[in-house]
């Protein structure tokens, strides 16, 4: 039986669609809703501007029928309802209730009968059962360069953010009634915005959360921040504008990440070696980091002590609760996670 009302995705089944999308390189967002829509007959099939084109399509939907429909989507199927009276119980499909979806910014359209929660909705979700240095981790690849994918060679980079922290802390600051929205907002001031792909992520947190959480509690960079050679450096460097991953343009510090993706080429290695001699030349001192290096306790903690002497900052006192929650923080953010799949 098809449902006459919209289907609303919630939390784990919007990123999925939301990973589906970017890998077809379509926008995520065709248009935002003000308000749960309820469907009122058949209507055709909507472009990404919103405007029908063409051929009818069936008007709402049940999960059996979007899972056969989209094999993307694993089941259950996560879906919106605003009041106890509309959950759906049963193994292909869990009801959420949200009794803000009438509200502005709570959901986002993306087809005649299909929706999904906003992205700080989505974040808010996950509040009941990730870990606040998790939290962030998905907050940074909300607002960041790149998109989710369901399986990491498949991440689809210099990507137009999905949204920005900026918007997601005004939404959440708005609808502070929402379940989980206080520890939302902590995640999303600890992280960043415009990171370039998922171990970039990874590396920035590692960096920078605060010590409590197992981060190195290093001051927040500045995420492919251009940086501008003056008159007498364009004469000698071969790029117009650089982007770094990670920048402290006081200290004229940059952090690099190295993928074994996109770096391993010769002529890629070149132009990296180039690029970085570049920087080098403008007064930048560069640090690069790569996947080895950050899956490793050792070698990270000598490349983290790199970077802090380069910051200007003391050492601390490694206490035995420090070591403890880099422990916990570093099977977070690269033990393999089912919860995580999406993003990294």
């Amino acid at each position: 039986m098809v449902a006459s009302m919209e289907t609303i995705l919630a939390y784990k089944s919007s990123l999925e669609l939301w990973s589906h999308l970017a890998g077809l390189n379509c926008s995520p967002y065709p248009y935002a809703l003000d308000r749960a829509v309820t469907s009122g007959g058949n209507s055709g099939e909507r472009d990404r501007g919103g405007k029908e084109k063409g051929k009818p399509r069936r008007d709402g939907a049940d999960a059996a029928y979007w899972l056969e429909r989209a094999p993307f989507f694993t089941a259950p199927l996560h879906i919106a309802v605003d009041k106890a009276a509309k959950r759906r119980r049963g193994e292909r499909c869990v009801s959420h209730v949200v009794r803000q979806l009438g509200n502005k910014g709570t959901v986002w359209g993306v087809g005649a009968s299909l929706a999904t929660v906003s992205p700080a909705m989505c974040l808010a979700q996950y509040a009941a059962e990730l870990p606040l240095a998790q939290l962030s981790e998905i907050a940074c690849a909300l607002s960041g360069n790149y998109c989710f994918a369901a399986k990491p060679d498949g991440v689809v980079t210099s990507a137009i953010p999905l949204t920005s922290l900026r918007d997601m802390s005004a939404f959440l600051r708005a609808h502070q009634q929402i379940y989980g929205a206080s520890q939302t907002l902590r995640a999303v001031d600890l992280a960043i915005d415009g990171l370039g792909s998922p171990y970039e992520t990874v590396l920035y947190l590692l960096l920078c959360l605060p010590r409590k959480l197992g981060g190195y509690g290093f001051p927040k960079p500045l995420a492919n921040s251009p940086i501008a050679p003056n008159a007498r450096e364009s004469r000698v460097v071969a790029q117009r504008q650089f982007y770094p991953d990670l920048l402290w343009p006081e200290k004229r510090l940059v952090v690099e990440y190295d993928s074994s993706e996109h770096h391993c080429s010769p002529d890629q290695v070149e132009r990296d070696a180039r690029r970085r001699n570049d920087m080098e030349s403008m007064g930048y001192r560069v640090a690069a980091a790569n996947r080895s290096i950050i899956t490793s306790e050792r070698l990270f903690a000598h490349f983290a002590d790199n970077v802090r002497r380069s910051l200007g900052l003391k050492s601390r006192k490694e206490t035995a609760h420090c070591k403890e929650a880099r422990a916990q923080l570093r099977k977070l953010l690269l033990a393999p996670n089912s919860v995580a799949e999406l993003w990294r």
